[in-house]
């Protein structure tokens, strides 16, 4: 079981308001962690290619 289901659990019991609060905020989480991962494949690709230019 994965974190994100452990806590989409846990707020269940907290009320519907509570639930689509962190449901949003998952998004939200996804989304900079997609973005954060796209930034270091750009990184590492662009470094790659630099550095076969060098040498």
């Amino acid at each position: 079981m994965s974190a994100f289901s452990i806590f989409t659990n846990l707020s269940t019991g907290m009320g519907t308001n509570i639930l689509t609060e962190n449901a949003v905020l998952l998004q939200i989480f996804s989304l900079a962690m997609y973005l954060i991962d796209k930034l270091a494949f750009t990184t590492e690709f662009l470094t790659t290619n630099f550095t076969e230019k060098v040498v």
